[in-house]
């Protein structure tokens, strides 16, 4: 069996998604159907967000997710709990100590709201954002997928990239921004095609129209409803097939629009906690990052025409 040399580890909500399906569509790259196997990770996700999410804890059935990767050069996976969890670098490292890392920033206040967007389609949310972000960053014991939704301490950066630099060699690891792969993704491709060693020439020719994980909600009252039923999913996860269940999800619960714009005290309090640290990870990566404070000074207006997730 084939073994992961190659991991996007996060951001969440910035674009993870979209390049595993463009990766994976090179001939020189196995990327695992199930997309996000949290292998590495110390998680345990709850019952209603089994739908949604599942850990390949045990090593055969890891494993399994490469099987047919056959002689491909680049196998890999993306989870983006790997850049979050403390200790996902270390066990990397210690199991593939030549991995390949990538990582995707996006603007962290950009990413709060378009994960709390998708807590509130799938119905794992109901306040407003500002008194959902500052609920749940006061809330102690949080862990991915079981306690809290980590709105703001998944778009604290610094310490989660630092992490990953302490285990592996800077040339190990690449860094593109979510601003990059959605306004040309044809040179983060070519430069991550550098980066694996493989055919950039074949980049060209991979689709990077259809977008992934777009914002998208509820069709209607009845559709809402259906979503925010947690015995209904859990069902639905025994019961019906995964590409059914998407389909069913995108074609016929939820339809494609404009995401709503947010209130400007929410990005007032939520930039006052990320300048710091903007700060220090520019400091580690030795460059300005304008990017990543593209939703900063724009209260009251739609947080971006971001479509990839």
């Amino acid at each position: 069996m084939s073994f992961p040399n190659t991991f996007i580890v996060g951001a969440a909500k910035a674009g993870t998604t979209s390049l595993h399906y463009y990766l994976g569509q090179h001939p020189q790259v196995f990327m695992s159907e199930w997309k996000e196997p949290h292998h590495f990770a110390d998680i345990a996700p709850a019952p209603e967000l089994t739908h949604m999410m599942r850990r390949y804890a045990d090593e055969p059935s890891y494993t399994e997710l490469f099987r047919d990767a056959g002689t491909r050069p680049i196998v890999g996976e993306a989870s983006p709990s790997y850049l979050w969890d403390f200790g996902a670098a270390a066990r990397i490292r210690a199991r593939v100590p030549k991995a390949r890392i990538i990582i995707l920033l996006r603007d962290p206040i950009a990413r709060a709201y378009s994960h709390y967007l998708m807590d509130v389609r799938e119905g794992l949310q109901q306040r407003p954002f500002l008194e959902a972000v500052r609920s749940d960053y006061a809330l102690q014991g949080k862990r991915w997928g079981s306690r809290g939704h980590l709105y703001v301490e998944l778009g604290l950066y610094a310490d989660q990239l630092a992490r990953y630099y302490a285990a592996f060699p800077a040339d190990r690891i690449r860094v593109h921004l979510f601003d990059d792969l959605q306004t040309r993704p044809l040179w983060v491709l070519e430069d991550l095609a550098q980066f694996l060693g493989i055919d950039a020439g074949m980049m060209a020719s991979i689709n990077t129209s259809e977008s992934r994980n777009a914002y998208a909600r509820p069709r209607g009252a009845l559709s809402r409803a259906l979503m925010a039923q947690s015995g209904l999913r859990q069902a639905a996860q025994v019961l019906v097939p995964a590409r059914l269940r998407r389909a069913i999800r995108d074609r016929i619960l939820l339809r494609r629009d404009a995401k709503p714009a947010t209130d400007p005290a929410a990005i007032t309090y939520l930039r006052e906690l990320f300048e710091p640290d903007v700060q220090r990870l520019e400091a580690l990566l030795k460059r300005p990052l304008p990017e990543l404070r593209t939703s900063w000074g724009l209260p009251g207006r739609e947080m971006g025409a971001q479509r990839r997730e």
